[in-house]
């Protein structure tokens, strides 16, 4: 089994959350926490995946017991480089899932941006944490076959090269 949980709800559109952070902070963070409270008591990390624009809840996220992130959306306001920098609430370094936009480069960039945007995800989440290339979503059918196999390729590449660089 993996070591981890993956979860998360849709409850944030490109402008924040679907409803007001107040309701959220009534009805919905309390009973998230008491239905996480039995995986965070086992040590049982939780990857929240993380659709729309989070910031506005991501703290309250953290509070809670997450411990992982994945699915930045950059284009809605979500900065890859703070999230990277955030920790959980036993002030760890987050796991990371990220993070190649599939609105953006996958399906519109050439083979050189999938590249740097991987090159990019690997390097800002840095060494020292729990990490998997990933893509923000799903992968739809207009997003061209080369830049799927750079993705795949060039990930599992450069992945292998950047982590023995920073292995001690």
């Amino acid at each position: 089994l993996a070591p981890f949980v993956y979860g998360g709800q849709d409850i944030c559109a490109n402008d924040g959350p679907l409803c007001s952070v107040k309701t959220l902070d009534e009805i919905y963070f309390p009973e998230l926490q008491r239905a996480v409270q039995p995986l965070v008591g086992a040590e049982i990390p939780i990857i929240w995946h993380c659709d729309g624009n989070i910031v506005p809840i991501v703290d309250r996220l953290l509070d809670v017991g997450v411990s992982g992130l994945q699915g930045f959306q950059e284009e809605s306001g979500v900065p890859y480089e703070e999230m990277v920098t955030l920790k959980s609430r036993w002030g760890k370094p987050l796991i990371i899932w990220g993070c190649v936009s599939v609105t953006t480069v996958l399906p519109f960039g050439s083979v050189d941006d999938v590249k740097a945007a991987v090159r990019r995800s690997f390097t800002l989440a840095g060494p020292g944490r729990g990490f998997a290339l990933a893509s923000t979503s799903s992968i739809m059918p207009e997003v061209p076959d080369e830049n799927i196999d750079a993705f795949y390729q060039y990930g599992r590449q450069f992945g292998r090269e950047f982590l023995s660089e920073h292995s001690a």
